[in-house]
């Protein structure tokens, strides 16, 4: 025999309940397009704020903020915003304030960085990414406290185009280079720097370089590398080698860091071995060289600075 429902479970009471059961079961089987609404509606928002928001103000002002007190001058042709939260540069120069004719060219530059920073313009870490001198640069850079790190890579260089503020004018230095940074300092003096600089160069490429006043002939090295230190204003050149099958050149010993750089003064212990039966241009460079006794090794002294280096 079947049980009768009670008087509870009968009547208006049951209908109700059956009711707001159906009814939640359809409202979780359909979509919700309020909240889609809001979301699309937020998203929309975002989107133009972040266009819409004076760029070129909050870039230079960044800029400043982190180049205070700093000896060199930075500057760009234009920019733009990077989606979301960093900016593209065009036609960036940084340039030391004593040396202006030493610039860094720098065509295209991305500067990502946090978005609480990048709104308040004042970023403390940014990650790096453009072109120079027909390579590519990619880095970090960070604040800590009253000093600020970078960690750059710069690949595939091309050294003629890079090095036409340092070379003398009739001298002509080709070939392409690596070079990678880690390095801190307060941003204020070289004497503040520390850190390692690496660099490698291929096929490269030496014209016109002055020997005691001569003219060089066309010197040619398939590889060049450079391992160096930077403590306190002073840069330790560990190991620096140029080799090829006619020639092979080593350097180690300091660059006292100067501002502007170009007045460095070099303090280094230089062994050109010229082998036999090298090329004539080689031969005749050899004969450049100051002159050493028979059996005596082929070590010479770097003094002078980077503008005007002197070989004995």
């Amino acid at each position: 025999m079947t049980p009768r429902p009670s008087a509870s479970e009968r009547g208006p009471g049951r209908a109700w309940r059956a009711a707001s059961a159906l009814a939640a079961a359809r409202l979780a089987r359909r979509p919700r397009p309020i909240v889609g609404y809001a979301i699309f509606t937020a998203a929309v928002f975002v989107i133009a704020l972040a266009y819409t928001l004076p760029h070129d103000l909050i870039a230079r002002s960044a800029l400043a903020t982190g180049l205070a007190g700093a000896p060199v001058v930075a500057t760009f042709e234009d920019v733009g915003f990077a989606f979301p939260n960093g900016y593209r540069f065009t036609g960036v120069r940084i340039a030391p304030l004593r040396a202006p004719d030493a610039a860094i060219s720098i065509p295209e530059l991305t500067v990502r960085t946090p978005l609480v920073g990048l709104l308040l313009g004042s970023p403390r870490s940014a990650t790096l990414a453009g072109t120079a001198y027909g390579g590519t640069l990619a880095g970090e850079v960070s604040l800590r406290g009253a000093r600020g790190a970078i960690d750059a890579t710069i690949a595939n260089v091309d050294l003629a185009r890079a090095l036409t503020a340092v070379v003398p004018p009739a001298a002509r230095i080709a070939g392409r280079a690596d070079v990678e940074l880690h390095l801190t300092g307060d941003g204020r003096t070289l004497q503040s720097l520390e850190g390692t600089v690496r660099a490698a160069a291929r096929d490269l490429d030496v014209r016109e370089l002055a020997i005691r006043g001569f003219a060089a002939p066309e010197l040619a090295f398939p590889e060049v590398t450079l391992a160096a230190q930077v403590n306190g204003g002073r840069l330790q050149v560990r190991e620096a080698r140029a080799a090829s099958d006619a020639a092979d050149i080593a350097a180690t010993g300091d660059v006292l860091l100067r501002d502007p750089i170009l007045q460095s003064v070099l303090n280094l212990r230089l062994t050109i071995d010229i082998r036999p039966g090298a090329p004539p241009p080689f031969r005749v460079a050899a004969a450049l060289l100051p002159k050493r006794a028979a059996g005596e090794k082929p070590i010479y002294a770097v003094s002078g600075t980077l503008a005007g280096p002197v070989l004995r």
